[in-house]
């Protein structure tokens, strides 16, 4: 370096500062791609905003301009200025107000007065419901009245209905040879005057009657409107029926109801018009009489109200019935007892499992009601004392099982457990030779490839594969492979069947693992411990492994341990 000179080691510098400049250069360059990059985004993410906000203020101002509202109320660039805009609405929230309370009083001279208030405010149907309901009023309370008012004009005088009623009835007798126009004029008046002594007649049954006796027209007259509303009560009265209150001193005498009817009718005969309709109360009576069981329709009510009574009985007693029996299962001592978690994997002094030892679980074989005897369940399967107490006493409620504790105490200590053959008693024998008379649907004295499947997957619950069936059939001498039916005879004895059911074969057992029926809260319990411990051993340094399994999920595994 004490060779060089200064301008050469001042050279020497600035090249290595282009070049270090260069390097870095080079390392920051993706990075400046990737800055543009995000820039042309932001740029186009703040033109679609843009685009966005354009459209969103089109549509608002469309709106307002549907409801009559000045857009500018609102700036662009500061809407909320002229919050709260008391003093361009308020008038109208005020005049609406108005509406409101006039419309609750039906009134039509202040509701005009309003309306015209309303309509200079700006208001219209358009932009406020309030006023379209109030204008809807006011129209309905304007045609009420000019109702009302051409109600009270007095009507024209009966005169001039009877000479129009003499024209029309001189127009009908005229003779024949009048001239065609004539006698199309009085085509219409003549039926005009028809319709009007039609609807005279029908109002009066006695006018009918006058006319039929008499052979003559009865003379026209004017109903006065007492008169109208005295036959129309008298009218109404049919529908009523009278309630009697008083009680007689004797049993009633049932009436049949042609009886019955029959006195209506006679009741109200008045109203009954001589023809047709006479005719239809006669046919009308003649069926009822001449109908099957008519006569004891009161009868036969009678009885439906006492069967009804009777079932309502019935009923009142089952739910006593229910009631007492809920009273008699008990439920104290139901209350869940605790037990350590650590307990799964602990050992008492003899070498029991803990949860066993202190009787936190207990044998399924000794399982009972009272009353009752238990079952011989294998070793293996246990009971909480939470899900069903031994010390619990008189009747019981079961609770469903619904949760199943798949427990090895140590994953290490696991291993498969010999087969055990099963000695059976000669009643045994029997029972188990009968099942298998029923299970040979053939009737060929024993049980080839597919017969064989199907029993051991109705007795042990499970479907065999081809090779076990074939080293099945190969053990006992029936031959394997083939079409299905092995060589020789390719069947099984029922000597053989019943020997491959008690041998216990494919019936795997694991030592060192249980199975412990749980109440749900202990179910539920274990669970949440399981998540707590994820990835972290259960218990210390043990190998404690579980599972919970559903029962009535065709004992789905819900959790497990990761062992």
């Amino acid at each position: 370096i004490s060779d060089i000179s200064r301008a050469e080691l001042g050279l020497t510098r600035w090249l290595l500062s282009v070049l270090a400049y260069y390097d870095r250069r080079r390392a920051t360059e993706p990075q400046e791609q990737k800055v543009l990059m995000l820039e042309r985004k932001i740029a186009q993410r703040e033109r679609d905003l843009d685009k966005m906000i354009m459209e969103k203020r089109q549509q608002v101002a469309a709106r307002a301009d549907q409801l009559q509202i000045d857009m500018a109320l609102f700036p662009v660039e500061t809407p909320w200025l002229h919050f709260p805009w008391e003093a361009e609405f308020r008038p109208r929230s005020a005049c609406e107000d108005d509406l409101r309370q006039a419309m609750g009083l039906r009134e039509l001279q202040p509701l005009r007065e309003l309306l015209s208030r309303a309509s200079a405010q700006g208001l219209s149907k358009a932009n406020s419901r309030v006023f379209f309901e109030a204008l809807e009023l006011c129209e309905l309370l304007e045609a009420e009245e000019a109702a009302w008012d051409h109600n009270a004009q007095p009507h024209a005088p009966f005169d001039a209905t009877t000479s129009s009623l003499s024209a029309a009835m001189n127009a009908v007798n005229a003779p024949e040879t009048s001239a065609p126009d004539a006698h199309s004029d009085t085509d219409g008046v003549a039926a005009t005057s028809c319709a009007t002594i039609s609807t005279d007649t029908a109002a009066h049954p006695a006018a009918v009657a006058a006319e039929d006796t008499n052979g003559a027209p009865p003379p026209l007259r004017r109903e006065s409107t007492d008169e109208a509303m005295e036959r129309l009560g008298d009218a109404l009265q049919v529908f009523l029926e009278p309630v009697a209150t008083a009680v007689s001193c004797h049993v009633p005498k049932q009436r049949p109801f042609a009886q019955v009817l029959a006195a209506q009718c006679e009741q109200w005969s008045r109203f009954v018009r001589p023809g047709n309709d006479a005719q239809s109360v006669s046919r009308i009576l003649a069926m009822v009489s001449h109908a099957v069981g008519v006569t004891d329709i009161e009868t036969e009510q009678c009885r439906e109200q006492e069967q009804e009574k009777e079932q309502e009985a019935e009923q009142e007693q089952e739910i006593e019935m229910e009631r007492y029996v809920d009273v008699a299962y008990q439920r104290d001592g139901e209350e869940p007892k605790r037990w350590a978690f650590k307990s799964l994997c602990e050992r008492g002094e003899a070498g029991q499992l803990s949860p066993l030892a202190d009787g936190t679980f207990y044998p399924a074989s000794q399982f009972r009601l009272p009353s009752r005897s238990a079952l011989p369940f294998p070793p293996y399967l246990h009971i909480s004392r939470n899900h069903f107490n031994l010390d619990w006493l008189g009747e019981r409620r079961l609770k469903n099982a619904v949760m199943v504790l798949e427990w090895t105490p140590s994953a290490a200590a696991v291993a498969a457990a010999p087969a055990e053959t099963s000695s059976l008693t000669e009643e045994q024998r029997q029972r188990l030779h009968k099942a298998l008379v029923l299970l040979d649907v053939t009737s060929a004295g024993g049980f080839a490839r597919s017969e064989l499947r199907e029993a051991l997957r109705c007795a042990e619950d499970l479907t065999p594969t081809d090779g076990e069936l074939d080293a099945l059939l190969a053990e006992n001498g029936g031959g394997g492979g083939g079409d299905g039916d092995g060589g020789g005879d390719g069947r099984l004895s029922f000597a053989q069947m019943a020997h491959v059911f008690t041998c216990g074969r494919f019936r795997q057992i694991d030592a060192g693992r249980y199975f412990v029926l749980l109440s749900l809260a202990e179910a539920e319990t274990l669970r949440c411990i399981l998540h707590m411990r994820q990835g972290k051993a259960l218990a210390g340094d043990s190998d404690l492994a579980f599972a919970l399994r559903c029962i009535p999920a065709n004992n789905a595994i819900f959790d497990a341990s990761a062992s």
